[in-house]
This record gives C-alpha cells, sequence and structure tokens, in this order.
C-alpha cells in the first residue's frame, strides 16, 4: 500500500533527466586535391558525450568532459587518413544537457594533410558544416 506513491515517483524523476540526443554529421566540406583527413577536434558545449557507434579503422579516439565535452579522433598512421568528411558522420551521439541548453554550441577543428607535398591545413568547424540531427527523428542512433 505505501509503495505505490514511491513506484510511481521513480518514473516522474526519470523523465525530468531525460535529455534530447543527437547524431552529428558534417556538411560543406570540400578537400583540396591529395588532401585527406588526419584528425578532428570536435568541442561540443552543454553537451555530454552518449556513445559511439563506430571508429574509422586505424584512428584512435579521447574525451574529456568539460563544460561540454571535448573530442578528439585521429588517424594512427597515414594509411587511416580519410578520403571525405562523411566518413566520419554518423559515429558520435551527443546528448543535450537539459540545464544549459541556451549556452549549447558545437565547433571543432579539421586538420588535413596533403599527401604531395606534406603540407598541412585547418578548417575551423561550425554550425555551418556541424549538423546535429534529432536520435528520435532519424534511425541512425
Amino acid at each position: 500500500m505505501y509503495l505505490k506513491p514511491f513506484i510511481l515517483f521513480i518514473p516522474l524523476l526519470s523523465l525530468a533527466a531525460y535529455s534530447q540526443e543527437y547524431v552529428v554529421s558534417f556538411k560543406g566540406i570540400e578537400l583540396n586535391e591529395n588532401e585527406r583527413i588526419a584528425a578532428i577536434l570536435i568541442t561540443a558545449r552543454a553537451f555530454k558525450l552518449h556513445k559511439v557507434m563506430k571508429i574509422p579503422p586505424d584512428w584512435s579516439f579521447s574525451s574529456v568532459p568539460e563544460i561540454g565535452v571535448k573530442i578528439d579522433m585521429g588517424a594512427v598512421h597515414g594509411a587511416g587518413f580519410l578520403h571525405s568528411a562523411d566518413d566520419l558522420s554518423n559515429i558520435i551521439v551527443l546528448s543535450e544537457q537539459e540545464f544549459d541548453k541556451a549556452n549549447a554550441k558545437v565547433s571543432g577543428t579539421l586538420y588535413l594533410y596533403e599527401s604531395e607535398t606534406e603540407e598541412t591545413r585547418e578548417v575551423q568547424l561550425d554550425s555551418k558544416n556541424i549538423v546535429l540531427e534529432a536520435c528520435k527523428l532519424t534511425n541512425k542512433c
């Protein structure tokens, strides 16, 4: 008899802590001829890392919780360099932190390597290049 109110209270408490989940993808990133992606750094303010669905072969992954999360991924060897930013899409799922929605922001840096000249180039990523798709609206999560 005394457990019924307690049992009803638990689901309500868990609903209050729910965060929207987003899968991260990229658009509008053009590589020059012979350029490959060597690494990426993503900073997600007011988000937390929910899950990593896959990591490209020969790549490393690390994340550091800060005001949000900082995610660092990169090729271990040159053979792991990627030919397209599409290869990095749909890998990371972020959860929005409900208490700080107004400050939510995702940005990053893409590190490119040109195979013939061995030069490197950095591309800054922002809301024009980083796409967050709500998991409940897609089957990618």
